[in-house]
């Protein structure tokens, strides 16, 4: 039942409650909904095993071709509007989402990612 689950789970380990942005999360992290049998509903990762929690470490969070596309596209439009990468003064915005922006730009451009930290936005945290 998501929404027992919304209510009773999320809550002690997600900032979002939402069962929505959970699932999106766990598509990102290469999980799969099982759609026949006895599990039918659920969701598989092989690297998520229960007595084996050293395999989570090989996990990754991915984006799909279109989110990249979107943030491309995003970062286009922040240069148009802005003239460069560069936000106006006093506009926060996370390192995160600007260093994920770049890493999309550059491989749009065919430069691939380069340095950079790497990070991911907090919501897409597991």
């Amino acid at each position: 039942d998501p929404g027992a689950f919304s209510a009773a789970v999320l809550p002690r380990h997600f900032k979002s409650t939402k069962f929505k942005s959970f699932t999106r999360r766990l598509y990102r992290w290469g999980f799969r909904q099982i759609t026949k049998g006895p599990d039918r509903g659920s969701y598989y990762h092989e690297l998520f095993v229960r007595d084996d929690p050293g395999l989570c470490g090989r996990m990754n969070c991915g984006y799909s071709d279109k989110e990249l596309k979107t943030q491309a596209d995003n970062a286009a439009k922040r240069r148009g509007s802005y003239g460069s990468l560069e936000r106006p003064a006093g506009r926060r915005n996370s390192g995160a989402r600007d260093a994920l922006a770049t890493a999309t730009e550059r491989l749009t451009l065919g430069l691939g990612v380069g340095g950079g930290s790497g990070g991911t936005e907090d919501d897409d945290e597991m």
